[in-house]
């Protein structure tokens, strides 16, 4: 069965509701005919490792919880103002959440990227990044328009997350908090 590993934020869970909750809306307006993720799935990848036929290398695991156990970040906000289709699949491509410039999201996703490279050499950091949380895939595109009521919450912690692909199921292979320095 092929599996995907990648680190990731997940929204608290008030702001995955509300996020759920316009779902239905959005696609009434949009004419989207897809499914929604659903809200346990809603999440911001922030370092994909790589996709696997089966099983991932022996040892890849546990250098990933070696990285993240390597990090030393305080709690930071993210805020989500704005939606639009991302021209990157066909037929189906992802209508997403979007979000200003995030500097705190940006330098995390860095120091991630730099510790993951350095437990495991073979991982290559993607350096670009446009953090965002996808909503739907559909064959609809819509243009970037800012969305009324921001969606914003305080990065807290971060996981390594096993997804089996295909079956829209995630399992999570650890969490790290994030500490407040004082």
């Amino acid at each position: 069965m092929p599996t995907r590993l990648f680190f990731a934020l997940f929204p608290d869970a008030r702001n995955a509701a509300k996020i759920a909750a316009r779902m239905p809306r959005t696609c009434r307006e949009y004419g989207f005919l897809g499914r929604p993720i659903p809200v346990e799935r809603l999440h911001v990848t922030l370092q994909h490792i790589d996709d696997y036929v089966d099983e991932p290398p022996d040892g890849l695991v546990e250098a990933l919880r070696h990285a993240a156990e390597s990090i030393a970040a305080k709690p930071f906000p993210v805020s989500f103002d704005r939606a639009l289709t991302f021209a990157i699949r066909k037929p189906k491509r992802p209508y997403v959440l979007a979000g200003g410039e995030q500097r705190d999201l940006q330098a995390f996703h860095r120091k991630l990227g730099d510790a993951t490279n350095r437990a495991w050499p073979d991982f290559k950091p993607r350096r670009s990044f446009t953090p965002h949380v996808s909503l739907i895939y559909d064959e609809k595109t819509v243009e970037e328009h800012r969305i009324k009521r921001p969606i914003d919450w305080t990065v807290r912690e971060f996981v390594l997350v096993k997804s089996f692909l295909g079956q829209g199921r995630y399992s999570i292979l650890g969490r790290w908090p994030l500490h407040d320095s004082s």
